[in-house]
């Protein structure tokens, strides 16, 4: 296969000499709780893309697409077609010719499934500075509260999950869930899925078994609990709370400071959003700035 327009040739990559892995353990992206292959476009290494990019490696997976490092056969650079979700800082050519020639060399662990190959995420080398997130597709602007429904299943708030108002402490919530998704092998929400639809009362089961019972004051102003909750406040039982804890989840955590860890986290993900700290009292909270040896006084 050739192009017109190519200045480089496409690079061909091994067709045996990698792992093998067992195609009953799930990894990568099966281990996500929305996991659906239908989802994701199941990408081949050396795949073209628009008589252009070439999939060179994936380097990581969201929940419903895989991420991969492309080859320009056009105009050569290496190029992530997604910059406008996230810029981060690049290495230097030299080092990603060095990637590229690491992936054919050293091909990804990957499972071959019908009709699918599932590749083992490449670790990809880091750049100089600090990325800066600005995908701002679902950003609000306004201090007013808002009630349309956002987030990704797995991520959601409370207060979306039952319609209520919601305002920027939704976000503060997202900082905890991903925190733990850095730090922990084990998700902290199993979620549940009925036909294509992410079950929101198993969800809620799963947040009482962790958070415990809600305040009275936030079932009161949930527009759906009385779904779950009678009106003196009590569990309907329409689904059975899992036996399921922090510290339970929290057995496979690597690392010091576990217990300051699970703490600083309970301040984030609290049913009442008035409750949980705002961006600046999370970041200066005493276990993140011991672990950046930093002290409150120093940015104050």
């Amino acid at each position: 296969m050739s192009s017109s327009k190519w200045k480089c040739s496409p690079r061909t990559f091994p067709t045996s000499g990698f792992e093998l892995l067992d195609p009953e353990i799930k990894i990568e992206e099966e281990r996500l709780p929305t996991y659906s292959p239908d989802k994701y476009y199941p990408v081949q290494q050396g795949e073209i893309f628009n008589d252009r990019y070439q999939a060179i490696a994936k380097v990581g997976f969201g929940v419903t697409s895989t991420v991969w490092f492309a080859r320009d056969l056009v105009s050569n650079p290496n190029k992530d077609l997604q910059l406008k979700n996230l810029l981060l800082p690049a290495p230097s050519p030299e080092v990603l010719s060095d990637f590229e020639e690491q992936t054919s060399c050293r091909p990804a662990p990957r499972k071959v499934l019908q009709g699918r190959t599932i590749y083992t995420s490449s670790p990809f080398p880091a750049g100089d500075g600090l990325p800066l997130l600005c995908d701002l597709g679902e950003a609000r602007f306004s201090e007013e509260e808002q009630c349309e429904k956002i987030m990704p299943d797995y991520y959601r708030a409370p207060e979306v999950i039952l319609k209520s108002n919601w305002d920027y402490k939704v976000d503060i919530w997202s900082v905890g869930m991903v925190a733990w998704d850095i730090v922990s092998p084990k998700t902290i929400i199993d979620g549940k899925i009925v036909d294509d639809i992410w079950d929101d009362g198993a969800h809620i089961a799963e947040l009482v078994a962790l958070l415990g019972p809600p305040p009275p004051e936030f079932v009161k102003k949930a527009h759906m609990s009385w779904v779950f909750w009678d009106e003196s406040g009590n569990w309907k039982n329409l689904l059975p709370i899992p036996d399921r804890s922090f510290e339970k989840l929290a057995a496979d955590i690597q690392g010091e400071d576990v217990e300051g860890f699970l703490r600083w986290l309970r301040l984030a993900l609290q049913w009442n959003p008035q409750d949980r700290p705002t961006a600046l009292e999370l970041l200066m909270d005493p276990w993140l700035m011991k672990g950046l040896n930093l002290r409150k006084s120093d940015h104050q």
